[in-house]
């Protein structure tokens, strides 16, 4: 385990003497300035988010079932898959709270679907959804 630390510091250029960071860079943009050039798309590349939820549930009756959900999304050229994720969701909660769709006061988790059942729909429309399968 060591050993693999060492290296992705050492991938980070952590040990580098000529190494210079912002003077007054908060340790997260010192950080992100590390990664940034390592990490980012080259001109061919795309990025892409895959995700699966199971869930395994228990009716009254004793009876178990498991429920998997998946989610893939795929960039494409100038749009990140990370991108349209997050700033579609972001968008799309902003629109619904100024067209009245969503109107509790504050700042919610969206876990009650009054919340999040608006946004999946929209979100849906755009591409945005997961599949589910029970099994």
């Amino acid at each position: 385990m060591l050993l693999k630390v060492v290296r992705t510091m050492k991938w980070l250029n952590l040990f580098d003497d000529n190494m210079a960071l912002a003077p007054k860079a908060t340790y997260v943009e010192c950080f992100c300035s590390l990664l940034e050039p390592r990490i980012m798309l080259k001109e061919n590349e795309k990025d892409f988010i895959v995700m699966q939820h199971k869930f395994r549930i228990q009716g009254k009756d004793g009876k178990t079932k498991t429920v998997k959900s998946n989610f893939l999304k795929i960039g494409e050229k100038n749009k990140t898959a990370m991108s349209v994720c997050v700033g579609y969701t972001a968008a799309t909660t902003a629109q619904l709270v100024l067209d009245g769709k969503i109107n509790k006061k504050g700042v919610h988790i969206p876990i009650t679907p009054d919340i999040y059942n608006p946004i999946l729909s929209e979100l849906a429309k755009d591409g945005l959804f997961a599949r589910e399968e029970v099994e």
